[in-house]
């Protein structure tokens, strides 16, 4: 489950520890004897905390690992759904406007990455 996240989730135990130490100091809060046994349902409180972190980690790592051009890709693609434009529309926007032109190589980076095999947008 965490192959990818081994750095990561190699702290996870610690930081569940921690966590389950602050949930018991939060509930000794107010007390004039201060529990110095940890109980169990707090441990186990703070163990379900870490394996939600778990896939928010993964989404954070994902976004980190993302190639920069399928972002952009994925954008142009919004951006010609809004408009209700094709690949075609742009290439021919591109040869109608010099402005266009110089993003030609821009342009076939963008389509490359969504269409290149085992990407997942």
């Amino acid at each position: 489950m965490l192959q990818s996240l081994r750095d990561w989730g190699g702290k996870l135990a610690g930081a569940a520890a921690r966590l389950a130490g602050i949930y018991h100091m939060a509930l000794q809060a107010g007390r004039d004897d201060v529990e110095t046994e940890i109980e169990l349902t707090t441990v186990t409180l703070a163990i379900e905390l870490a394996k939600c972190l778990i896939s928010h980690a993964q989404a954070v790592f994902a976004l980190m690992d993302k190639d920069p051009a399928l972002n952009d890709a994925e954008k142009l693609v919004a951006w010609m759904i809004r408009q209700d434009k094709t690949i075609a529309d742009i290439l021919i926007m591109m040869d109608d406007e010099p402005r266009w032109r110089s993003s030609s190589d821009t342009l076939h980076a963008l389509t490359v990455a969504l269409v290149k095999p085992g990407r997942s947008a």
